[in-house]
């Protein structure tokens, strides 16, 4: 998903001409990967047999659709503003607020469910009890994961790197 934003937001910000055709393109590019995994999970949901636990789906299905309200509200905002990065409209901050609870949320749902990390009585500090690599490598994981969730915060540097006019 990253590849598909930051391709699309890369372009916008060096051509300096972003259409409002360009933007839904780019959101229907950057909402592909994570509709398919929202998808899987109500799909998985539906084939949890009576009885078995499937809430657990639906709030991981939340973690894709969090992507999609992003990359809906940053095509939104793309459309409808001038593209200057440093003007902070009411859509720009509901799209920073949506960012920050997605990236958030995903970043939970990484360590806790699906990594089952940061096990305070595990017998591996931190770690889950049973681990398939050594504890070296489920650390790197952590940390080098928290990182990659922030990365959407490069796009703020990338454009104050290629504005070069003063004042504009």
């Amino acid at each position: 998903t990253i590849v598909f934003i930051s391709t699309e937001s890369v372009i916008c910000l060096l051509d300096k001409e972003c259409s409002t055709g360009n933007a839904w393109v780019g959101f229907f590019l950057a909402i592909l990967p994570s509709w398919f995994r929202f998808a899987q999970c109500w799909r998985r949901f539906f084939d949890t047999p009576s009885g078995q636990p499937k809430a657990k789906h639906v709030w991981n299905a939340g973690k894709y659709s969090s992507n999609i309200v992003v990359a809906f509200l940053s095509a939104l905002d793309l459309s409808t503003s001038d593209r200057d990065i440093f003007e902070w409209t009411p859509m720009r901050y509901t799209w920073l607020a949506a960012n920050i609870w997605s990236t958030m949320y995903k970043l939970y749902w990484d360590l806790i469910h699906d990594f089952h990390v940061l096990q305070p009585n595990a017998k591996y500090r931190w770690l889950r009890d049973r681990l398939t690599y050594p504890p070296a490598f489920y650390r790197f994981v952590i940390v080098t994961n928290t990182i990659m969730r922030f990365f959407w915060v490069g796009q703020f540097f990338i454009a104050a790197v290629t504005d070069n006019s003063p004042g504009a």
